[in-house]
């Protein structure tokens, strides 16, 4: 995956999306692989915005139980099964523990039917999982003593127990995002990031594609498309109206610390917040932690911001106020500012009757057909709100797209279509294939690193450490992260930055303060790349 700009000015293509998160590249890979001719345009780096504001949850829709939504919580509990299969490498089934106290509703009894309930709306989650190490297990409930033994950190007064439930976690969501991403154009869709979309190309009240601008280098050119769906999240406003006119979003937060004490599993925190849609009230809503790679990653706030979308930050203030909440909910934590490793987040579109403080992000995606309220043909936009449906509204906006283009669309394959390096049977194998493939000197940690973060493609990184070994060399600063993934993701990822390869093709930047030699290597790649970048 490289950008091709020459292609993208030059030909005319059958869908143009504008937005390289996970919905835009989901629906890039999903149309592409339906036969359309796709183009996808990014203004930063694919991921790059809203979507890693993710907590790297793929829910199972639990908490839709409060709110008596069992439609979404079926389609949560289809969704997770999907990602889950699409890119076994990446996402894990995880468990969670709910603490219980009391009687009424935050009590065992009642947490003891929801996770009835949640067992058997959920009854077929693990159908079509041939590994067993990626079935999401039966909820459960536990007695004081061993939910003190999993969460020692949770409040003791009135503690009575707790409730276990399972859902899965993703290892490394910018590659989640970005398998999306490499399968499009390995279908043939023409991606490009850093590319920004200026304006809509809009003759007699039809869209026929954008005014498009390359970031890096300052070409401007057109680019031609029948339909034109715009997946560009909070930024969607000014593209389609091309005004500074202020809108109300929901600012979320997320933040990576020392590791707090949890055997093996997520911990929910009630938080002050309260869910006014729940039609079942348990107080307030709940914040997670889970333990990630040696480290705890605390998420999601939830608070009002207003203006331009561009101009959001997340200031020391913001992360200080997220650190005494979780030490109001959970004293024993004793958590300081300065132990906060990495902090990162996102807008998210705020539900109409919800913008005011301490609001609701919107709870549906929306798809919107633009030939109704803005009365321009062949324009779609897309809000998405979960990451965990992003397959389903690709699979909802490549039948639209199809409807407008007046084609027949083929069936969509995708909820059971592996990913790029996702195709293998089960981790145990796919490790012992690599331990076989890999030289003698790559340690175990390293080529278990490689198949979780690339799957079957590890074995393209192996190759190129066979034909050179120097490639096998650690990255500076890095026990498990080798030569070969940078420069691959600067040959075959479209890693343009040093933000790039350290946050979404590696790990290197997520897990704490980037080493000033880690962060000189990455950019003396990058220099030594040349031309290879441009065009």
């Amino acid at each position: 995956m490289q950008r091709d700009l020459t292609r993208l000015a030059n030909e005319t293509f059958d869908l143009l999306i504008v937005g390289g998160g996970v919905n835009g590249l989901a629906t890039a890979h999903d149309a592409a692989r339906r036969g359309l001719k796709v183009a996808l345009v990014e203004k930063s780096d694919f991921g790059g915005e809203t979507s890693a504001a993710s907590l790297k949850i793929i829910h199972g829709g639990l908490r839709y139980l409060q709110h008596v939504d069992f439609k979404r919580m079926r389609e949560s509990i289809l969704e997770r099964r999907a990602m889950m299969r699409m890119v076994p490498h990446l996402i894990d089934p995880f468990p969670f523990l709910v603490p219980t106290y009391g009687y009424r509703m935050k009590g065992k009894f009642a947490m003891g039917v929801a996770m009835l309930l949640n067992d058997c709306i959920s009854h077929d989650r693990n159908r079509g999982t041939d590994d067993k190490k990626q079935f999401i297990a039966r909820g459960q409930i536990v007695g004081k003593d061993e939910a003190l033994r999993y969460a020692p950190c949770v409040p003791k007064a009135g503690l009575t127990g707790g409730a276990i439930f399972h859902d899965g976690r993703m290892y490394h969501a910018e590659r989640v995002t970005l398998a999306f991403g490499l399968s499009a154009t390995e279908q043939g869709a023409c991606l490009a990031n850093y590319v920004e979309a200026t304006g809509l190309i809009t003759p007699g009240g039809k869209v026929l594609g954008a005014h498009v601008r390359d970031v890096r280098g300052g070409e401007c050119f057109d680019l031609r498309a029948s339909v034109t769906v715009c997946a560009v999240g909070p930024w969607l406003p000014k593209l389609l109206s091309n005004d500074a006119t202020v809108e109300s979003y929901n600012a979320g937060l997320q933040i990576i610390t020392r590791p707090v004490t949890t055997e093996g599993m997520g911990l929910a925190v009630s938080s002050t917040h309260v869910d006014p849609d729940a039609k079942i009230q348990r107080g307030g809503r709940h914040y997670f932690t889970t333990p990630w790679r040696g480290k705890a990653i605390w998420g999601t706030t939830d608070e009002m911001y207003r203006g331009d979308p561009g101009a959001w930050r997340i200031t020391d203030e913001m992360v200080a106020c997220f650190v005494r909440e979780i030490n109001q909910a959970l004293p024993a934590v004793k958590l300081k500012p300065d132990e906060v490793l990495h902090a990162f987040g996102g807008l998210r579109p705020v539900a109409p009757d919800h913008a005011h403080p301490g609001s609701q992000v919107s709870r549906k995606y929306e798809i919107v057909d633009h030939a109704q309220d803005l009365k321009l043909e062949n324009l779609v936009s897309v809000v998405g709100v979960k990451y965990t449906v992003c397959r389903l509204m690709a699979e909802k906006i490549t039948d639209l797209v199809f409807r407008k283009l007046g084609k027949t669309s083929p069936p969509c394959q995708t909820a059971t279509t592996s990913l790029t390096g996702g195709d293998f049977a089960s981790r145990d194998h796919l490790r012992s294939e690599l331990k076989q493939a890999a030289p003698e000197f790559l340690s175990p940690m390293v080529i278990q690193h490689l198949m979780r973060m690339h799957g079957t493609n590890a074995k393209r990184l192996l190759e190129r450490v066979k034909a050179d070994p120097a490639e096998g060399e650690l990255v500076p600063g890095s026990d498990e992260v080798i030569v070969a993934e940078l420069r691959y993701a600067i040959e075959e990822e479209s890693a343009l930055t040093a933000e790039d390869l350290l946050l979404r093709r590696t790990d290197l930047g997520t897990l704490g303060p980037v080493k000033e030699e880690t962060r000189a290597f990455c950019e003396e790649l990058l220099s030594g790349s040349g031309g290879r970048l441009g065009h």
